[in-house]
């Protein structure tokens, strides 16, 4: 995505010597090197499933941790039906549920329930999806530029959480609608939408009768052209628009790019859409954008999932040679 600048105006690092007194600093639990595409669109993170070494996608916009079918059957894992669907963005789900052992850096998990995907994936070294019920049992310092994924403790004093240099800070609070998606409201070109904060999506989206309703863009015309199909369904096709602004409290983004897709979620049911796969039932409003990769990855961000807060600040340097 081509972004003409990303604009920080947060708040400036100070805390009360009172505040720092009555509770715990930070505490690391694990420090992570990340495995990414070129683009850093990509963040794979090492992992250990039944004692065998493998990868997965980190996705905050997953609501469960999900392993494909080869994994599961490779693994001899046994498949039982899940309490949920979990669906995709082409409206497909899947039901089936194993159970194994994590290991995460230095954290260990001796029975952890991934969902099982049955689609086949594009990458066989790709062994699913690291999602929010693992990831929302501690805070998450997620830094794309120096490719790495801290693990921390969530007892803290709260607010106090940017450990990196940096300037300053925006500090946004989050809903977690479906009780893990990390939800917030933006305003792209001045009018206000829900949106989700998605690691997992290389791309930022809109849903396409959002954008026509809201924004009035035209599908097709030279301002929004044909993009491609979605996830491989030739039935359904997305488009390209680049907008004005987009602003959340403290970041600005101009000339933001979104890839504007059809809405296959919400037509059998009301769910949380993600970059990747979604789970439990939402009622009421829903977001209808996500915030990938592609303008994610100029920003270090830091997610207090018990403060239900999300912190920005600009990419971290890489550390001097």
């Amino acid at each position: 995505m081509k972004l003409s600048a990303v604009v920080f105006w947060g708040a400036a690092l100070c805390f009360s010597a009172a505040e720092a007194e009555d509770c715990k600093p930070l505490k690391m639990l694990a420090s992570i090197p990340l495995k990414t595409n070129d683009d850093l669109t990509r963040l794979y993170v090492p992992v250990e499933i039944a004692g065998k070494p493998t990868h997965m996608i980190l996705d905050t916009g997953a609501s469960s941790t999900v392993i494909t079918k080869k994994i599961a059957d490779d693994d001899g894992l046994l498949l039982t039906d899940a309490p949920i669907k979990l669906y995709g963005l082409t409206g497909r789900y899947t039901d089936k549920k194993a159970t194994a052992p994590l290991k995460l850096g230095r954290i260990a998990f001796d029975n952890v329930q991934f969902m099982v995907d049955p689609q086949e994936w594009d990458s066989a070294d790709v062994a699913g999806l690291l999602g929010a019920n693992v990831l929302s049992l501690f805070d998450v310092s997620i830094d794309p530029a120096n490719k790495k994924l801290d693990i921390l403790s969530q007892e803290h004093c709260p607010h106090n959480v940017i450990y990196w240099p940096a300037a300053g800070y925006s500090e946004i609070p989050i809903e977690r609608m479906d009780g893990h998606a990390l939800t917030i409201e933006v305003k792209l070109d001045g009018k206000p939408i829900l949106a989700q904060i998605d690691t997992g999506a290389p791309n930022s989206t809109i849903f396409i009768n959002t954008a026509v309703k809201n924004y009035g863009v035209k599908p097709g015309d030279a301002e929004t052209p044909k993009h491609g199909i979605l996830n491989g369904d030739e039935n359904l096709t997305t488009y390209s628009h680049t907008f004005k602004t987009l602003d959340f409290d403290g970041v600005a983004v101009n000339n933001p790019q979104l890839r504007l897709i059809p809405d296959k979620i919400s037509e059998p049911l009301t769910y949380i859409p993600t970059g990747s796969r979604i789970g439990q039932k939402l009622d009421g409003a829903k977001p209808e954008m996500l915030i990938g990769m592609n303008i994610l990855r100029h920003m270090h961000l830091y997610i207090a999932y018990k403060e239900n807060a999300i912190y920005f600040t600009p990419a971290s340097p890489p550390p001097a040679k």
